[in-house]
């Protein structure tokens, strides 16, 4: 990662600032640029070698409501850190003495230094030096000139990721030191995860229902259902990968960033791209998360399906007929770059759709009594829907796992998680 830093520019005025954000969207920027009473005053250190540019972020900084340090190169960075004690820094790729990668990667060798995010400034968009920046350990890339709308909504981002990360932290070591005498309060963490769920008796023009069977108290299964404009619907299904004590707080990170993401403008595929974003900053490595999304718009008629390394979508047309919409796709949170397939249904009256989790399909025992094996779960999951037609969509739902746990005995050693809508 890397580029020349010598970018002319001229100081804007509050209503110049439009030329940094695109032409004719004056009033919006202005807005962003002002600081904001509420917001608290992050400390942010510039390290940037060209006049011109330094003073033009430290303006929209400063207006911005951030307390700004500058630092002229890379060396002086590390004279700044314990006078100003960023929260977050903004480094130049290409700059004398060390540059912003060489910096980045000294900063996280550190572990008081190592959770403050750094974000690059670069003329260049070389895939290869973004790949140089990230292996030292930056969070995120901003390419000049310097649009001020993105500068700012990606340090915001930024900042708000690292504050849940160290909240994370203090929260999972917390619950990882509990007795076992104490973990009885668990139970409250169970009512605390299950009252992020929306309830489908919310949307009382929708014929939607919701079945979830934690198996554990930390339960990693995850579900959200969204109004959008226009008669349009969001109904998303994620599973975290393990069950220890941090992923409850996931699960809560999840539901913040479903409210953030799930938007009327997105498409499912950037909806999931931004998701994955965000997870990927915020998880470690052992964690991943699975989801599978779609996006119902009722005056067209049509739901359109996004799978993230999830069990696929179950699609029951009126004449009763499963069939599973298999799409390709990354889990969420293990790689930058992640790629998506989606499928577009146009669906009648009293079609159903069925996001589920792999807790379902994989409690089944086959003929030889073994469980875990999701292509005999699902041709069993297909069976029991296509016998459940005549039934409404809450009692469909109902029946589904009924069965399963009927047939284990009530015991699941996975979460089931069961979302049926009815179009």
């Amino acid at each position: 990662m890397g580029g020349a830093s010598q970018v002319p520019v001229t100081l804007p005025t509050e209503r110049e600032t439009a030329h940094f954000c695109g032409v004719g969207q004056p009033e919006a920027v202005v807005t962003a640029a002002r600081p904001n009473p509420r917001a608290p005053a992050s400390s942010i250190l510039v390290a940037e070698d060209d006049p011109d540019n330094q003073a033009l972020i430290e303006l929209l900084l400063q207006r911005a409501g951030y307390r700004v340090t500058l630092a002229s190169d890379g060396d002086e960075v590390f004279g700044l850190l314990e006078s100003c004690r960023p929260e977050l820094l903004l480094l130049d790729c290409q700059m004398p003495r060390m540059d912003g990668p060489e910096v980045c990667a000294r900063l996280k060798q550190d572990p008081y230094w190592a959770d403050v995010p750094v974000i690059f400034l670069s003329m260049f968009s070389d895939p290869r030096d973004k790949v140089r920046g990230f292996e030292a350990g930056g969070a995120d890339y901003v390419t000049k000139p310097i649009e001020e709308l993105e500068l700012l909504a990606r340090i915001r981002n930024q900042l708000e990721l690292a504050r849940n990360r160290q909240t994370l932290k203090k929260k999972v070591s917390i619950y990882e030191a509990l007795t076992q005498e104490q973990m009885a309060r668990l139970d409250e963490i169970r009512t605390g995860q299950e009252s992020l769920l929306t309830s489908p008796w919310a949307f009382p023009e929708l014929k939607a229902a919701v079945r979830f069977t934690p198996a554990h108290e930390a339960g990693g299964d995850f579900y959200e259902i969204t109004r959008f404009e226009d008669g349009e619907f969001g109904f998303l299904v994620t599973d975290v990968a393990g069950h220890d004590l941090s992923v409850p707080f996931i699960t809560g990170a999840l539901k913040a960033l479903s409210v953030t993401f799930l938007k009327d403008g997105l498409s499912p595929t950037d909806t999931m791209t931004m998701l994955n974003a965000s997870l990927c900053a915020f998880l470690t490595e052992e964690r991943y998360v699975t989801g599978c999304y779609a996006k119902y718009s009722r005056e067209r008629r049509e739901v359109e399906l996004i799978n993230a390394g999830h069990p696929p979508a179950l699609f029951q047309s009126t004449d009763r007929k499963c069939e599973f919409v298999n799409l390709s796709g990354d889990a969420l949170g293990l790689l930058e770059c992640v790629r998506f397939e989606t499928r577009t249904l146009q669906v009648q009256p009293g079609d159903r759709l069925f996001l589920y989790s792999d807790g379902l399909i994989e409690g089944y025992r086959d003929a030889l009594g073994r469980r875990g094996r999701p292509t005999w779960g699902m041709k069993q999951m297909q069976r029991c829907v296509e016998s459940l037609r005549s039934k409404n969509i809450t009692e469909t739902v109902d029946a589904i796992v009924d069965e399963l746990l009927d047939e284990t005995g009530g015991m699941v050693e996975d979460d089931i998680l069961v979302l049926g809508v009815e179009f």
